[in-house]
Formats: C-alpha cells, sequence, structure tokens
C-alpha cells in the first residue's frame, strides 16, 4: 500500500462577508507580527514591496493601503480520526488509514475586504488512497458540513464562528469548494506522474489507463503533466490547478534521522516562503479579479473600479517577487493553473467597454451643446437679417434644449 512518508496540506477558502477585526480577534487573539530579524531574512530572498503586501512585521511602516493586511493563527494540534457519513447505512466510517493532526487554523486579512482562512493538516503516514478520498471529502466541507463528525466540526467551530448565522455555506465566497495547497514526501517507487495527478485532483490512486469512471483520457492526462507541472530539480516536482497546487518530493532509500531534518527544513520553506507568500498572494489576486468580473457580468456598477485596480496593480499584480528564479517560477505557475491571466484579460475588455461608453456620454454631451449653440446662431442670424425680435424662437430654443438633455439623460440611463 502506498503511503505518504509526510505530508501537510491547508485547505483555504475566501469568507464571502468583509469580517470585522475585533470579531477575528475575539476568537483567534492577536494577530501574528514578525520579528524585525525574520522580516529581514524574508526581505532578502523577497522584494519588500512584496513581503510588505503580505505580512505584518514589527516596526515596520506600511503603505495605508497596505494597514489592513494581518494574519491570525489559532494552534488546534488535534490528532483524531477522519470519520464521515455513510448515506447507506446511516453511520459513521472512520477512514482508518488516514492519519489527521489538525494543527491549526488561519485568517489572512487583505485589502478591499479580502479575508481567506485555512485549516492546517499534518496527515502523515496516510494511505496515499485514504489521503486523496479524505482531501476530496474535506474541500467540500463547507456544502457538506452535516457529513462529518461532532470531533471534527468542533474543532472548526472558531472558524465557523466568523460567518453570519453560522451559515457554513459562506465559509466560500466563489464556487463551492475550499482550495487545497499540498506537500507529500514520497518513496521513489511512489513519486510518479501518476500519483502527482491523482493526488492534485483527489482522486483514486493507481486508476490512470484502467477503467475507472474518473481514469482521464490520455490526452487529457498528459496535457495536465505537459502544461501544469514543473520539475527543475531531480528530487521534486509540483502540479498547479484551479483548486489545488500540489509538490511531491522524492525519498531515496530509508527515511534516517538525517533525513527527517531535511524534511523540516523543506516543510519550513514550503509553507512559510512558497504557501504564505506566494499562493496565498494568487489567491487574493483570483478573488479580486473573479468578484469584479462578476459584477460586470451580473451588470452592477462599480464607481470604483479603476481606483482599485491601479491599487491592486502596485502592489500585487506584478510577476518579479523574488530575487530568486524558484519563487518567480512558482507564482507564474500558480497564477497559470489559477487562471489568472485570463481573468486579467476578461477585466481589461471590461474596462476598454466602460472607456468606450464614457467617450460616447462625452461625444452625447457635447453634440447635445453644439445642437442648441447652432440654434442660438440661427436665431441671432435671422434676428439680425429681419430686425425683428420674435419671440417664438427662444420657444423652439428652448424646446431644442429639453430635447437634447432628454436625450441624454436617456443615454446615461441605458449605459448604466
Amino acid at each position: 500500500m502506498s503511503r505518504s512518508i509526510r505530508s501537510h496540506v491547508f485547505f483555504v477558502g475566501n469568507l464571502l462577508h468583509k469580517i470585522d477585526l475585533k470579531q477575528i480577534a475575539n476568537v483567534f487573539g492577536a494577530p501574528v507580527i514578525e520579528k524585525p530579524e525574520t522580516y529581514a531574512f524574508l526581505c532578502s530572498y523577497f522584494h519588500k514591496s512584496h513581503i510588505d503586501a503580505m505580512i505584518e512585521a514589527q516596526g515596520q511602516k506600511r503603505p495605508k493601503f497596505l494597514e489592513s493586511v494581518h494574519h491570525y493563527h489559532l494552534e488546534i494540534n488535534r490528532t483524531l480520526p477522519l470519520s464521515l457519513f455513510n448515506a447507506k447505512t446511516g453511520n459513521l466510517d472512520v477512514l482508518d488509514e488516514y492519519k489527521m493532526s489538525i494543527k491549526g487554523l488561519h485568517v489572512y486579512c487583505f485589502p478591499l475586504g479580502i479575508t481567506l482562512f485555512a485549516i492546517e493538516i499534518d496527515d502523515s503516514g496516510s494511505s496515499l488512497n485514504d489521503l486523496t478520498f479524505a482531501h476530496s471529502r474535506i474541500r467540500e466541507l463547507p456544502s457538506q458540513w452535516k457529513e462529518f463528525s461532532e470531533e471534527f466540526k468542533d474543532a472548526l467551530k472558531p472558524i465557523k464562528s466568523l460567518v453570519p448565522n453560522d451559515n457554513v455555506r459562506d465559509l466560500v465566497s466563489r464556487g463551492n469548494k475550499l482550495k487545497i495547497f499540498q506537500i507529500a514526501l514520497l518513496d521513489s517507487a511512489d513519486w510518479t506522474d501518476g500519483h502527482l495527478y491523482e493526488i492534485a485532483t483527489s482522486s483514486p490512486i493507481d486508476i490512470i489507463g484502467t477503467a475507472h469512471v474518473l481514469d482521464p483520457s490520455d490526452d487529457y492526462y498528459h496535457s495536465m503533466i505537459k502544461e501544469n507541472t514543473i520539475a527543475p530539480f531531480k528530487n521534486w516536482k509540483s502540479m498547479s490547478l484551479m483548486d489545488s497546487f500540489t509538490a511531491l518530493i522524492k525519498n531515496e532509500g530509508a527515511f534516517d534521522e538525517e533525513k527527517e531534518k531535511a524534511w523540516l527544513g523543506d516543510e519550513i520553506r514550503w509553507i512559510n516562503s512558497y504557501y504564505r507568500l506566494i499562493y496565498l498572494r494568487v489567491l487574493v489576486q483570483k478573488t479580486f479579479l473573479s468578484s469584479r468580473n462578476d459584477q460586470y457580468r451580473l451588470n452592477q456598477s462599480n464607481v470604483h473600479l479603476m481606483r482599485d485596480l491601479t491599487r491592486m496593480e502596485q502592489y500585487y499584480f506584478y510577476d518579479n517577487i523574488s530575487y530568486n528564479f524558484l519563487p518567480d517560477m512558482l507564482n507564474k505557475q500558480m497564477e497559470k493553473g489559477l487562471g489568472i491571466n485570463e481573468e486579467r484579460e476578461e477585466l481589461s475588455t471590461q474596462i476598454k467597454e466602460r472607456e468606450n461608453k464614457n467617450t460616447n456620454t462625452l461625444t452625447g454631451i457635447v453634440s447635445a451643446f453644439a445642437i442648441i449653440s447652432i440654434a442660438y446662431d440661427f436665431y441671432g442670424l435671422l434676428k439680425a437679417s429681419t430686425g425683428s425680435d420674435s419671440q417664438i424662437m427662444p420657444f423652439i430654443i428652448g424646446i431644442i434644449a429639453t430635447l437634447s438633455i432628454l436625450i441624454l439623460v436617456l443615454h446615461l440611463a441605458r449605459r448604466r
């Protein structure tokens, strides 16, 4: 049976409603403030502007737009079985081969009311089949809350308390599933492209090339491996998709004390840098873009769109975030998996249409005044040539002006 030697996962959601910081602090305590030495270390690998947009550090003054960036962390450290409701029997079935330790809960606050949260789980030693099944169920937590054991739901009460009226469906403001960021250390025999695909998609293990209903077509499978996977080194590879980011690290030979220390170093780097500073950043981009594009599709006006976009472009929408190649490579891979470029292109189309409408409106205003001006000039010319001061022409000019303004008002009403 294939197992993970070590594995760590974050299930990430974006809350529907803007949360009062006092409400978060009452449940999670004070926000995480990084020490000056930690801040200096991170700034030696990442650009300072990027770090300021992602964390809060002691003694560091940030731009006003970034003053709402906070991280709240509540340690849980509870090891418990994952029990799921079985509709056929009416009982809770325990996933015996899924080893779950809930490490903690996180809330991340960002500008413009964007609030993310994460459930952090260590599931080292789990069978890969139960691991992918567990992930497929936990990511559906907002819509399947009743399917989980009371013990599991009790551990997540701090997160549930942040949504109005305990409506757990509001744990995701967009879509119906939590996002997954996961890393796993596997024996070399299990470190395959097939397992990478299956873990990334939360599919049953070893279904590639079988008659299983979830067995992907050859074309789709190979396109996912080619287009969504990077392997810059011989000992790890990663796949970035719309719903997940997965990194598999290869272990050769016995997993001894020295390799345990190496894993702890890798784990810290993946969690504190690649998850905390890159994946969450891309999720902030995704949340902002998809919400503004939804407003456009639903014909909801947003008078602050250009102002908000300008600020986001300054602090979150740029590619080079690090002095090293690997963080930038991962950033681009994650952006590709989450469809950031497509979202930005759609927003650009929206902006161009708004600019065209504004141009048409300006043209309408100029035309209205031009009509009034022509009518007035005609009246002056008629008065000069006849020497009469007719009372009818001012009346006609008034009618023309009224109709012009009425047409302009109807035009503005239609573009809204």
